[in-house]
């Protein structure tokens, strides 16, 4: 399978991105500040990550630099803008792998499944409470909201006793 390049939005003439999450500069001639032209050769970038480990590409417009997100860049080249409400996600759960075929766009709620199916939500990695006491299926319940969360039933449970002396003292 060979690799296929498409046009950044915004970037058209400039940057490239391809299906297997590269990005690559254009040949291309540039004006600086001083008024002088200049031929840049086109390369394949290196690629930064953020602070959350997501791979990121800076982009550079009329001086001005803009990082973003190579996911995005692969969606948006290949699939068009993301529909209302709608995030890029990766099915694998690496956000490393920016190849077209594991990435699609879905809704935020649907991003957090995936991040527990794959072991890379936090919370839900968590054993113990703060306390020690272990994690089990009676520490699900409904908070006020109506919303399943997980909380350790022992310390919900002291919290419940401590407030209700409090109400009789």
């Amino acid at each position: 399978m060979s690799e296929k390049w498409k046009a950044v939005p915004d970037y058209e003439g400039a940057y490239e991105v391809s299906d297997l999450g590269r990005v690559r500069s254009l040949d291309r001639t540039v004006t600086d500040r001083r008024g002088r032209t200049q031929v840049k050769h086109g390369r394949i970038l290196s690629l930064t990550s953020d602070d959350e480990g997501r791979l990121q590409a800076r982009l550079y417009r009329s001086g001005q630099c803009r990082l973003v997100r190579v996911h995005r860049l692969v969606l948006l080249a290949f699939l068009g803008p993301a529909p209302e409400g709608h995030e890029g996600c990766h099915d694998d759960g690496d956000k490393l792998n920016n190849r077209l075929d594991n990435l699609r766009w879905d809704t935020r709620s649907e991003n957090g499944y995936d991040a527990v199916r794959h072991g890379v939500h936090f919370p839900s990695r968590l054993t113990h409470c703060a306390k020690g006491h272990a994690f089990n299926e009676r520490s699900w319940h409904l908070n006020s909201q109506g919303k399943r969360v997980r909380s350790c039933l022992p310390c919900r449970t002291d919290r419940g006793r401590r407030s209700s002396r409090e109400h009789y003292l």
